[in-house]
């Protein structure tokens, strides 16, 4: 049977490659409308590939991560948060936007890890 953290770390390796692709395929998917969109979509890019560092990182803890890398992480999320508002305009922001509310679930979900862990 194999190693669980060596699972962990495998996964969470193949992780950071599928932020990183999503970083390298999101200009070529998102067509902005204005620079002000181009913008965000760069800035998305720039915090998908900081995200998947972190995943990278966390590999390396074999599980067992410190509390600066789950606020990396946290950042991490808040800013591709940020850049999807910004991409769609406060103006046109709803709390009920499934970005948003797919974001405040895995927020809670990080949260609870954090409280449980």
């Amino acid at each position: 049977m194999s190693d669980p953290h060596t699972v962990i770390e495998n996964f969470n390796r193949v992780e950071a490659l599928a932020w990183f692709g999503t970083a390298f395929a999101l200009p070529f998917i998102i067509r902005p409308q204005s620079q002000k969109q181009g913008v965000s979509v760069i800035a998305a890019c720039f915090g998908f590939v900081l995200f998947g560092v972190t995943d990278l990182l966390e590999a390396e803890t074999g599980g067992d991560m410190p509390a600066w890398l789950w606020a990396s992480k946290i950042a991490c999320a808040a800013f591709l948060l940020g850049c999807r508002f910004h991409f769609i305009g406060w103006k046109n922001f709803k709390f009920t936007d499934r970005w948003f509310l797919f974001g405040v679930f895995c927020l809670g979900i990080s949260v609870a890890l954090i409280v449980l862990g």
